[in-house]
């Protein structure tokens, strides 16, 4: 807001602004006045240390005030940027869900392919809700499996023995599979060396390791290490 009024009491009123801890910048704003007049009226004019401290807290309520408008600007353009990236995709082809499939397996298992490794079978251990449900797609869509091919194994602590009917009821939602048939669970202390091997490709989570498995699949695991060994070619 320009507050019109004659030069003297306006530079009067640009002294008793900056007694109240205002910033040069702040009474430029207000007052309308060239800032080299301002450095002029205020060079000689010396400050109280309670005068002094006012100006100092309020540049640093300043600074938090403009620190915290940064973090708010840039939370929005980050929801923003987010929920516009949600229409990029459409439909997922069969070729690209294939791909997605076999990046996804060889992340967690192909990086230190065996063959021992291939024939065990494909089996795929996770924490993650949403990289369970992908490989599970992958497994009916792409393998052409049935569920009766699928078996699970749960992985969690000792700590979360009592907190197992919610954790079946979890795994039982993300699989879309009857909780009786996710009744393999193994428990393991936190500092145990099986546990630190689940744990190596996973994040922590309070509903454990899901571990899927395909019966009678060293077939499918060495046909899956071939695709890999084909991307892996052409990059």
């Amino acid at each position: 807001m320009t507050i019109f009024t004659t030069p003297e009491k306006t530079k009067e009123l640009a002294k008793s602004l900056r007694r109240q801890g205002y910033s040069y910048a702040e009474i430029q704003e207000r007052l309308s006045v060239p800032k080299s007049t301002l450095g002029n009226w205020l060079k000689s004019f010396q400050l109280t240390p309670p005068q002094q401290e006012r100006v100092a807290r309020r540049r640093r309520e300043g600074a938090r005030a403009g620190a915290w408008k940064k973090i708010e600007n840039t939370i929005k353009s980050i929801r923003e940027i987010r929920e516009s990236s949600v229409h990029d995709i459409k439909q997922i082809s069969t070729r690209e869900l294939w791909l997605m499939g076999i990046i996804l397996y060889g992340r967690e298992r192909l990086r230190r392919e065996r063959e021992s490794d291939l024939r065990k079978g494909v089996s795929f251990t996770s924490s993650d809700d949403f990289q369970i449900k992908l490989f599970l797609r992958w497994l009916l869509e792409i393998g052409k499996l049935s569920k009766d091919d699928i078996l699970f194994d749960i992985f969690l602590k000792e700590e979360h023995r009592n907190n197992k009917h919610n954790i079946l009821l979890h795994w039982s939602r993300i699989t879309k599979s009857p909780a009786s048939d996710l009744n393999r669970i193994y428990f393991f202390k936190q500092t145990s060396h099986r546990y630190k091997q689940k744990r190596q490709s996973s994040p922590s989570s309070p509903f454990g390791l899901l571990r899927i498995r395909v019966r009678a699949s060293s077939l499918l695991a060495r046909q899956i290490a071939g695709w890999m060994r084909g991307i892996s070619s052409i990059i």
